[in-house]
């Protein structure tokens, strides 16, 4: 117990703004002159890839697509600040797009009629409502995951078995592949529930 007390004690105003911010760790362990070209051309790369991305995927979620440039970019930047691991990607997926725009279409009678958020013409009034419960889903979940990080909860992720996450995924990717069928073969396809 002394012992533990001891380094308690020992914390420096550094070592408990590191504790919060994890970026101040590895900052002062970057060497500049060997990684700084290599970061900026995978950061580059990743821009490019990532803009395309998240425009489609606000397409599947329903919301105009500069909701996908954000849900792009603000992530990533403030996971640079507050994040500590080096594999984790984050940024938006296509399971979270199409859970989000299944989920809010149901709450919002008259959405499934909107076929192009980006100009929705007369229906901009129900656009608009759609989108601010979009942003507050967001928000909820946001919460959320901030509150699971605190409490350090992410061993709760370890009891979900490999079968199923793999089933959840690959039943996803079928659902939004079907739903682009539409945009591959210029047919217009009502959105429905099931497929």
């Amino acid at each position: 117990r002394d012992r533990g007390s001891k380094a308690f004690r020992e914390y420096t105003a550094f070592d408990w703004c590191a504790l919060f911010l994890p970026c101040l760790r590895w900052l002062r362990t970057y060497k500049i002159k060997e990684w700084l070209l290599w970061d900026l051309l995978a950061g580059i790369s990743v821009g490019f890839m990532i803009i395309p991305q998240g425009m489609s995927y606000a397409n599947i979620a329903g919301v105009p697509s500069v909701y996908g440039l954000y849900g792009a970019f603000l992530p990533l930047a403030v996971y640079a600040l507050l994040g500590s691991s080096k594999q984790l990607g984050v940024g938006p997926v296509a399971v979270t797009s199409l859970l989000i725009g299944n989920g809010i279409r149901a709450m919002v009678p008259g959405s499934e009629n909107i076929d192009n958020p980006n100009s929705p013409g007369s229906l901009a009034p129900l656009q608009d409502i759609y989108n601010h419960k979009v942003i507050q889903v967001a928000f909820l979940v946001a919460c959320m995951y901030t509150g699971v990080g605190l409490l350090r909860l992410g061993f709760i992720v370890r009891f979900l078995s490999h079968s199923v996450i793999t089933g959840f995924t690959s039943g996803a990717a079928i659902i939004i592949g079907m739903s682009q069928v539409r945009y591959i073969l210029g047919y217009k396809v009502p959105r429905a529930n099931t497929l």
